[in-house]
């Protein structure tokens, strides 16, 4: 092959590395943008386990805070106070009175005699 033949084929090995290139450039661009696809696909995916936990957890603890309400709800009912209405008196001194019957209770403020009162009713020491 001459010199002339020679720099013909590299030459036109040169352009067709160019076309090839050309071609090839929007498949890059695909690849590249697919690529960024399954990223943003695992982050997504990432985030909706996030969030599904928080919220199990989220659930899980209003739960919790309703059933403590509804106990204590349910204990207020319960109690002797509640259910007879003892009557309330103010006794001067700091000093209430809870009395139904012959059953009294005594404390500083309205519902520490009630409570006096229920452990009465009760016959317990402590509720």
């Amino acid at each position: 092959m001459n010199k002339a033949n020679t720099a013909a084929l590299a030459s036109a090995m040169q352009m067709a590395g160019q076309v090839s290139e050309k071609l090839l450039e929007p498949h890059l661009k695909i690849a590249e943008q697919l690529a960024e696809i399954e990223l943003s696909t695992a982050q997504l995916k990432q985030a909706e386990a996030t969030f599904k936990a928080q919220a199990a957890q989220d659930i899980l603890e209003s739960t919790k805070r309703c059933n403590e309400k509804l106990e204590r709800q349910a204990a207020s009912v319960l109690r002797p106070t509640t259910a007879l209405r003892p009557t309330v008196l103010d006794q001067g001194d700091n000093c209430w009175s809870a009395t139904y019957g012959d059953v009294h209770g005594v404390g500083p403020t309205p519902e520490l005699a009630c409570q006096d009162f229920d452990r009465k009713w009760l016959g317990k020491d402590e509720l």
